[in-house]
């Protein structure tokens, strides 16, 4: 997966808008929507501060870490709904 891919795949992990992601590391959300459609890429801050949100590795944005920890997060977002119908 590409970094944009990546980025948008770990937004809706956690069930956030680019507007809510974008307004709590701050940035504008025309900066996150480019950096998850590839248009554009993060400067290695901005790229640090999405990492954090997201409770990830940079090396996971980027695609260069096992996908054991992916399959965890989708199991874990399938948890969360769950508990929410009870």
């Amino acid at each position: 997966m590409a970094l944009g891919e990546n980025l948008r795949h770990a937004r809706k992990r956690i069930g956030r808008s680019q507007l809510d992601v974008a307004r709590d590391i701050g940035i504008s959300n025309a900066a996150l929507s480019n950096y998850e459609t590839g248009y554009r890429e993060p400067d290695l801050e901005t790229l640090k501060r999405l990492a954090n949100y997201y409770d990830v590795t940079i090396d996971e944005l980027a695609g260069n870490a096992s996908m054991a920890r992916e399959i965890l997060y989708d199991l874990s977002s399938i948890v969360k709904k769950w508990a929410h119908r009870t």
